[in-house]
């Protein structure tokens, strides 16, 4: 019985949502922690930066580099405010520092702009009357979304504007299903999201493209993030992961699919598929991930 690649695709980007107009910057609730975002991690490249120093410093409650006057022990919960005099741009995805896995987007749900959001987190802009911009801009040279909202976190955004993130799933390879895109402004992976007088503009998700069947090209399947790995010969492809490609089939042999003549390896959270050689099946895709592409026989 013949069987295809499935391609797996979620329209996950939050649109427009406009909640309590006009609501004025809270105040700050006894034992937590203010930031004046330029004010306090001032002197980085760029206000965007400014805005990951202080997202940082929620994860553990140490403020580090430009944030260090702040100083050790920060309470939740944070409360982030922003000029809208600057737009907090953001071009690459926040890739470092993370203690542990939660911590580091690289090892999350897909590349994402601003650390995760751990805890109690409020950002708001100084104006009630004036939006402050967080953005994607179009230069970006690569697709990321903007937040990522663990199970542990609440993101409240209040008098903020979202724009141009973009979440994009891995493609997947020589018959691998493509992984899904979420979130192109914010995933909320298990966590809290309240919005109050907030704009969100030209966010997207895209699922990864599923790869057509090649003869005798086993690969893998797309992840979250990461692109699924490229058949060679008779070594099959691994998939791709929440945020690196998927290694492909060499001469040395399989790309993290599945041994030769058996099946492909099941993909991990947001992990792609692994291929499979000989009569085998291909490995199935974690949470949003395609699978791996069959043996000859399954294809």
């Amino acid at each position: 019985m013949k069987r295809t690649a499935r391609v797996l695709s979620a329209m996950a980007a939050l649109l427009l949502l406009n909640a309590l107009p006009g609501a004025m910057p809270q105040a700050a609730a006894a034992g937590s922690t203010t930031i004046q975002v330029v004010t306090d991690c001032g002197g980085a490249s760029s206000p965007g930066q400014d805005l990951v120093n202080a997202l940082a410093a929620t994860q553990d409650g140490n403020a580090k580099g430009e944030c260090s006057s702040l100083g050790t022990g920060l309470a939740a919960p944070y409360i982030l405010v922003l000029d809208p005099s600057d737009t907090y741009s953001l071009t690459k995805p926040y890739t470092t520092g993370g203690a542990t896995a939660s911590q580091d987007n690289s090892y999350d749900a897909g590349p994402t702009a601003l650390p995760n959001i751990t805890t109690d987190v409020t950002i708001e802009s100084s104006s009630a009357t004036q939006q402050a911009v967080i953005e994607r801009p179009a230069s970006a040279a690569t697709y990321f979304r903007l937040f990522d909202v663990i199970s542990s976190g609440t993101l409240t955004l209040q008098d903020i504007e979202l724009e141009g993130g973009y979440a994009q799933g891995g493609a997947g390879a020589d018959g691998g299903g493509g992984g899904a895109g979420m979130g192109g402004a914010i995933f909320d992976h298990a966590g809290a999201v309240i919005l109050q007088s907030d704009t969100l503009t030209g966010n997207q998700a895209q699922g990864g493209a599923g790869a057509g069947e090649s003869v005798n090209l086993q690969g893998g399947g797309g992840g979250l993030g990461g692109n699924g790995g490229s058949g060679y010969s008779s070594y099959v492809g691994g998939g791709g992961g929440t945020f690196s490609d998927g290694q492909s089939g060499t001469a040395a042999g399989n790309g993290g699919g599945g041994e030769l003549g058996g099946g492909g390896a099941a993909g991990g959270f947001g992990g792609g598929g692994g291929g499979a050689n000989s009569w085998s099946n291909g490995g199935n895709g974690g949470f949003g991930g395609g699978g791996g592409a069959g043996g000859p026989g399954y294809n």
